[in-house]
């Protein structure tokens, strides 16, 4: 019987008769679209630029060409209040965003 009680030799005490194993079983699934998806090596951007022009950039896949700050100079990340949208535009408060590891 699976996670029945068994009694003891007549002490009142009560032993599970099923204890599991703490290490499963190793268990693979084979399919169509389960393997892992390709990485592409090198992103393809196109957006409009001040000018209303059409600009493109190719950047390494896992953002090699972003550096460290997202893009702010110095000066904005000095001058930005704690409060004040994040220069970045991203939409959220400047502690919340780029201003989280100043």
């Amino acid at each position: 019987m699976f996670g029945g009680l068994a009694s003891s030799e007549g002490d009142g005490t009560q032993e599970p008769d099923f204890v599991p194993s703490d290490a499963a079983p190793h268990v693979e699934v084979a399919g169509v679209g389960l393997e892992r998806p390709r990485q592409p090596a090198q992103l393809h951007y196109v957006a409009p630029s001040e000018t209303g022009e059409a600009e493109e950039r190719d950047v390494p896949f896992g953002g090699g060409g972003v550096s460290s700050n997202g893009g702010l100079t110095a000066e904005q990340m000095a001058s930005t209040p704690k409060n004040a949208p994040c220069p970045c535009g991203s939409g959220k408060k400047f502690k919340m965003c780029h201003g989280k590891d100043a």
